[in-house]
């Protein structure tokens, strides 16, 4: 899911999502209906970037085009740019992932869902590869110059620090949320100073201030995972402005945050947080010596966050549970035929921190599946068992699938 972060990165409301977009155009009549849209959308954008650039001390280093497409146009785009730029099988595995450990329900179509979920909240978005910058033809009046100044900040970025090559899918799950939450949370940051600057009411709708819902229509666990760039990412660049200010956030894209605990827990990012320990993918076989892997992954202490309390978990409970984490590899073995095992590693601070995640996990299955959980595989619904095994500092998490209809 976080490679949706390469490429693209939009806004609509007082939030945005990233995504991989761009398109082409559609009949003659609705291009002249955007053409006309265009001169009067993009009229803000050079105020918005001279904007941007005052806030966030970064001098533009070339113009950025202002385009408007229609949401079709976007869909369409993002779908076509999905299918030739990652990996054919990449939703596919995320998708077994998520539904495995319980990110999602076990018949959710996540590769589908995910598409809709950022088509549904698209404003507007900057393309790092054509260096423009795109506004969606919906989009209110009210909305459009801190939808522009947050996505010219990422024009800003880019032309300083160069975003493809910083969120490139090369980089794990975890790794990636924490570049993205630095990315979006420095857009958002300037984006609120922006509208302040503007003196604009929040009844007006461009203030962002609140990101605590959305409109979504995804599971609440996956929901908080896509909102985490620019939630958590906000206080995580405010951290860093009130430590070392705007010398600091440039700093801190030439040493990004490594995981989302450091993201979480920014004292520790500014002091050096604690060496990471990413299982290997042979310790994901200790179990079964049999298994290979097509697929691995780091999920990090955010994901267990927001599985743990969207599984009802409670909310203090569930953090403690995630902190400490060291770090994970979460793998995918596919089965001849149908099905796959997905074997979870995590590695903790000390064994007490393992236990706690353990327990709540086990909280987690028992709200879901009404079946306790433990080092003995149990059956959980008709195609898939699982089991919990611990051991000092580790907790592993083994989920068997046995067939691909869930």
């Amino acid at each position: 899911m976080q490679s949706f972060w390469r490429h693209i990165f939009n806004t609509k409301g007082t939030w945005s999502l990233g995504a991989s977009l761009a398109i082409a155009c559609g009949t003659l009549c609705a291009r002249q209906e955007l053409a006309s849209a265009e001169t009067t959308m993009c009229a803000v954008a050079d105020e918005a970037l001279s904007d941007a650039a005052r806030l966030r001390r970064l001098a533009p280093m070339q113009k950025v085009p202002c385009v408007v497409r229609s949401t079709a146009e976007v869909e369409r785009f993002l779908r076509d740019t999905i299918a030739a730029k990652f990996p054919s099988n990449l939703l596919a595995m995320e998708e077994r992932v998520y539904q495995a450990i319980g990110v999602v329900p076990d018949d959710y179509p996540y590769a589908d869902r995910i598409v809709k979920a950022y088509v549904s909240q698209i404003g507007g978005y900057y393309d790092p590869d054509k260096k423009t910058f795109v506004m969606v033809d919906t989009m209110a009046a009210s909305l459009q110059y801190s939808v522009a100044v947050h996505e010219l900040t990422h024009a800003l970025q880019d032309q300083h620090f160069g975003l493809v090559d910083f969120l490139d899918p090369k980089h794990k799950n975890d790794e990636l949320m924490a570049h993205a939450a630095l990315v979006e949370g420095d857009a958002t940051a300037i984006m609120q100073d922006g509208a302040r600057k503007r003196r604009v009411s929040k009844s007006e709708g461009d203030t962002p201030t609140s990101h605590t819902s959305s409109q979504l229509e995804v599971p609440e666990a996956l929901e908080r995972i896509l909102l985490f760039p620019y939630v958590e990412g906000l206080t995580f660049v405010q951290a860093l402005r009130k430590e070392g200010g705007m010398t600091m956030i440039n700093e801190a894209f030439h040493r990004p945050p490594r995981s989302s605990r450091e993201v979480l827990h920014p004292a520790e990012y500014i002091g050096g947080a604690p060496q990471l320990v990413e299982p290997t993918g042979e310790s994901l076989r200790e179990h079964d010596s049999n298994r290979s892997f097509e697929h691995t992954d780091s999920l990090g202490e955010f994901t267990i966050i927001a599985l743990l309390e969207a599984g009802g978990v409670e909310k203090r409970a569930a953090r403690q549970a995630a902190q400490g984490l060291r770090g994970d590899l979460v793998g995918v073995s596919m089965r001849k035929g149908a099905g796959c095992d997905v074997v979870w590693r995590t590695v903790w601070d000390s064994p007490e921190d393992a236990k706690d995640f353990a327990a709540c996990y086990r909280e987690f299955l028992k709200n879901r599946y009404q079946r306790e959980v433990r080092e003995a595989f149990v059956n959980v619904s008709p195609h898939k068992r699982m089991k919990i095994v611990e051991s000092p500092h580790d907790a592993v998490v083994v989920v068997e699938v046995v067939t691909d209809t869930l």
